[in-house]
C-alpha cells in the first residue's frame, strides 16, 4: 500500500517533513562522526585499538 500524498492534509504533511529533517541530520552526524573517527585513526594509529575498544 502506497501513500497518496495528494490525500494528505497540510499537518500530515508537516510531520512528515520533520520526520525527514530529522532522519537527513541524523543520516549527516553519523557520516561525520564517521569521517572524524577515520581521521582520528590516521593520525593516531597506536591510539586507535584503545580508543575504539572504548566506543564499541
Amino acid at each position: 500500500m502506497g501513500v497518496n500524498y495528494l490525500s494528505l492534509s497540510r499537518e500530515q504533511m508537516h510531520s512528515i517533513n520533520i520526520v525527514t529533517e530529522i532522519a537527513a541530520v541524523m543520516l549527516g552526524d553519523t557520516f561525520l562522526y564517521s569521517v572524524v573517527y577515520l581521521e582520528f585513526c590516521i593520525k593516531f594509529p597506536e591510539k586507535n585499538s584503545a580508543w575504539s575498544a572504548t566506543v564499541m
